[in-house]
């Protein structure tokens, strides 16, 4: 079942193939072994992880290596290969290292860290390298499964496949024709080939922010479609054969995926159409994570040579999947109009950070919100940020707030307050806009009272009584089937003198707290005054999260980072 390590059984006539051979019987370790190798004085034993495509063919390659005498530092190596979900995985190493990736949560605690990792895409070693102090972003690639827009026959011919190219831009475009092209897709942050499909999105017309109303409709439409697995999908998919209206047209997939399906010889094929700009491929890239001990990372490196051998390239063939150049191995089946050598996806830094960014975007597009934006309007708003041409503090986060209302859906409900120090009487909040659904009259609102922000000049901070007040406002009036929370823009430190203590915020926090009606609290913070420790202390009382930039201008950036950090969170009820 998905989030499982699974182990996959193979027939007594490929073992019988293949003479020597390290296998798991019952989930334990067992060595064949016809052709006895080297002169050994023990065992060393390497465990690998593998996406569950490729797995096959790295036990066709271990059980070659094995036959061929494996050996590391006098020691005979039994090679453990069992198919493990790269986004279970991921955040089993992340969880090692104290960390939980945004937009993905906390592990189910169902997978362990491998000696060796071979998940399905470099964007899983990109988003640990983001979270984690020295670990690589990118890693050695083993074999290629270019991602594509996958589509009954029927529909991409309509688009003119295969005579025609097929852009990304052509795919947003059927979404706004009176009879528009239903997409689906897997959730992204979970599925590397739908985070791919996203990501060539994004670089084909901006992210959703910056973009308007078509990316925005795009990735909604996508959300409309979503499965919760690519199983799932692929049924959804080849539905529309017959009836478009109960499937989907079109949606990210795997190249192997088509291949598989087609060679079913289907009524109705799947096309498996290339768009332009390419979307990344998944690449399968060869991790040895952290902390592995010298005799295991040799092993590690003995089996990573052996898949560089023949019988890996055969066995690549056998499954649906290209070397890791793209080239196409002995029994590969090329699907109609595929590209000879499909690029690799991008890898490094400057990956991690534009995922970051699709999956903040992606998030705040589709989960339903119900949130109430809390905005600082001490003095201290007034400060000019060089960094944004001289504008304040006030009007930088007013320019995100304005960016940020237009990823929001009719569906999410959403209100403002601001706050300072005596800002109402002796009361340091004001309720601008109550929270309310994002109709055409409450987008309106929304817009003119963020326009409408001016900084009390003069005023202190009253963060800890506005903080109280916010979350107990959103906990009396919590909804079910959304993330409810407050979220507050802050450049300083509390500064009401007859407010409440931060040590009296917290407990009333931990008391009003109710695991049944969740409110996350997240605190971003402006500039180098914010009170770091304070902010981080106060969301973590209610499961959020505090980020901060000592860069004012970078606030559009954060704001998103804290939209996909909702996405840890499950609506409950």
């Amino acid at each position: 079942m998905p989030g499982r390590h699974q182990l996959r059984s193979y027939s007594p006539a490929v073992v019988a193939a293949v003479v020597g051979v390290a296998v798991v019987v019952g989930g334990t370790w067992a060595v064949v072994a016809a052709n006895p190798g080297p002169d050994c004085r023990g065992q060393a034993r390497l465990r690998v992880g593998a996406a569950a495509q490729i797995a096959p063919a790295v036990q066709a390659a271990a059980d070659r290596w094995t036959v061929d005498g494996a050996e590391v530092n006098g020691l005979c190596v039994a090679v453990q290969v069992v198919q493990a979900d790269p986004a279970e995985v991921a955040g089993a190493i992340a969880a090692r290292h104290g960390v939980i990736l945004d937009s993905l949560g906390a592990p189910s605690g169902v997978a362990s860290v491998p000696d060796v990792w071979i998940p399905d895409s470099s964007t899983w070693p990109a988003r640990l390298a983001a979270a984690i102090d020295g670990f690589p972003p990118t890693a050695d690639p083993v074999a290629q499964s270019p991602v594509v827009l996958a589509m009954p026959e029927p529909v991409a011919r309509r688009l003119g496949w295969p005579g025609n190219q097929i852009n990304w831009q052509t795919v947003v475009g059927q979404l706004a024709v009176d009879d528009p092209l239903s997409l689906g897709v897997v959730e992204p942050s979970r599925d590397a080939a739908s985070l791919s499909g996203l990501l060539a999105l994004a670089r084909a017309g901006g992210d959703a922010a910056s973009a308007g109303p078509a990316m925005a409709r795009a990735m909604r439409a996508l959300a409309q479609g979503r499965a919760s697995d690519p199983a799932t999908l692929l049924k959804r998919l080849t539905a529309a054969a017959g009836d478009p209206r109960p499937g989907i047209g079109a949606a990210p997939l795997a190249e192997h995926q088509v291949i598989g399906y087609n060679a079913a010889n289907p009524s109705t094929p799947l096309a498996a159409v290339y768009p332009q700009p390419a979307a990344g491929a998944l690449d399968y890239p060869y991790v040895v994570p952290q902390g592995i001990d010298p005799i295991r990372a040799g092993a590690a490196q003995g089996l990573r040579r052996a898949l560089a051998g023949a019988t890996f390239s055969k066995a690549l063939g056998r499954v649906g999947l290209r070397s890791a150049d793209g080239a196409t191995p002995v029994g590969f089946i090329t699907p109609t109009a595929a590209p000879t050598k499909p690029a690799l996806a991008a890898g490094g830094a400057g990956q991690a950070a534009a995922i970051d960014r699709v999956l903040a975007t992606w998030t705040a597009v589709t989960q339903p919100a119900r949130m109430l934006t809390v905005f600082d309007m001490s003095g201290s708003m007034l400060q000019a940020v060089p960094s944004a041409g001289g504008a304040t503090r006030s009007e930088v986060t007013a320019e995100a707030a304005r960016r940020g209302l237009a990823l929001f859906d009719d569906s999410s409900s959403i209100g403002t307050w601001m706050f300072s120090t005596n800002l109402d009487g002796s009361r340091d909040y004001l309720s601008v806009l109550p929270v309310r659904q994002l109709d055409d009259a409450h987008r309106a609102a929304a817009a003119k009272a963020i326009d409408g922000l001016r900084p009390n000049d003069g005023g202190g901070t009253g963060l800890y009584d506005t903080t109280l007040a916010a979350y107990r406002t959103m906990i009396e009036d919590w909804q079910p089937g959304r993330i409810n929370s407050v979220v507050v823009f802050t450049d300083g430190r509390d500064e009401d003198a007859n407010g409440l203590e931060l040590s009296e915020l917290l407990r009333q926090l931990r008391r009003l707290a109710d695991p049944d009606r969740p409110v996350l609290i997240t605190m971003i913070g402006i500039g180098r005054d914010a009170d770091q420790s304070a902010l981080r202390r106060i969301s973590d009382a209610t499961g959020g999260s505090t980020f901060v930039t000592d860069d004012p201008a970078k606030i559009g950036e954060i704001f998103l980072r804290a939209m996909a950090q909702r996405a840890s969170a499950r609506p409950a009820g």
